[in-house]
């Protein structure tokens, strides 16, 4: 766009000479530049990042403004695009208080914890899966996020032991406690229930988020002292898995049960063949 000056006059119709006319107009043409410039490095840098030709920050602002590194087309997915859980994510944090303790069970690379931590006051964030452990800590460390995130590397389960995660590193399928033909690789990975970690002195959750690929019930398990408590979590957050939980000898409707037969409350949404419960004492 090229105008002239003294063409036009400004918006709010005072004269003005040529020269400054003209420097407002080139003021205008450099934000419509930088605009378009910036736009153009990211979508460059997503292509790139899809590619896996590289690492790169991008930042996300739908619930506060936070940064995350992605090398692949999954992380971009699971961060930028929110892993197709914007509204799940939405109401998870619409229901957080400042004072809350969020355990974030199956962390992954962090977009629960680090926005949770943008709202509550301490979260727990477990993820066992070694290399998507370590870009979880980075993504804490990115958004300075150390002091109100505690990052943990043990499987949550059913019992106290050691135990061989099917992953897929950073580029694939989320890890799983069991083989469900989809993942090319293992790993060692230490396993500990709820109920251990509170005996721990772990701080005392106030609120549940748990996505560990078909284990729900492994998790609920491990956790029938403290849902049983006078401290039992005033929230749970639990993404069902029904597809994979025959694998782990149980139901989606078994889960349902433990949960109700604990005192909660619950309301599902579905996602597919996913299914998120919302769980809430009465």
């Amino acid at each position: 766009m090229i105008v002239e000056a003294g063409s036009r006059r400004p918006a709010h119709g005072a004269d003005c000479d040529g020269g400054h006319c003209k420097q407002l107009v080139n003021e205008s043409e450099n934000a419509v530049i930088r605009r378009i410039a910036g736009t153009l490095v990211r979508e460059v840098r997503r292509e790139l990042c899809e590619r896996a030709l590289g690492e790169f920050t991008f930042r996300v602002s739908a619930f506060g403004s936070y940064r995350f590194t992605c090398g692949n087309r999954t992380e971009y997915f699971r961060t930028v695009e929110f892993g197709g859980e914007a509204v799940a994510l939405g109401a998870f944090l619409f229901a957080l208080r400042p004072d809350d303790v969020v355990w974030d069970v199956g962390a992954s690379v962090g977009l629960f914890s680090v926005h949770a931590a943008g709202i509550a006051g301490t979260v727990v964030a477990f993820e066992p899966d070694p290399q998507t452990f370590a870009r979880l800590r980075q993504n804490v460390e990115l958004n300075a996020l150390q002091r109100l995130i505690q990052c943990r590397s043990e499987a949550l389960g059913d019992k106290q032991g050691h135990v061989s995660l099917r992953t897929d590193g950073l580029a694939g399928n989320a890890p799983s406690l069991v083989d469900l033909g989809r993942h090319s690789g293992e790993t060692p990975a230490a396993m500990t229930t709820l109920d251990r970690l509170v005996a721990d002195d772990v701080p005392l959750p106030t609120v549940l988020k748990i996505d560990v690929e078909g284990a729900e019930l492994l998790v609920l398990r491990g956790a029938t002292a403290l849902l049983t408590s006078t401290s039992s979590p005033r929230l749970i957050f639990l993404e069902v898995h029904p597809q994979f939980l025959p694998q782990f000898g149980g139901s989606a409707a078994e889960v349902e049960a433990v949960i109700s037969g604990h005192g909660y409350k619950l309301a599902s949404r579905l996602r597919g063949d996913q299914v998120h419960l919302i769980a809430t004492r009465d």
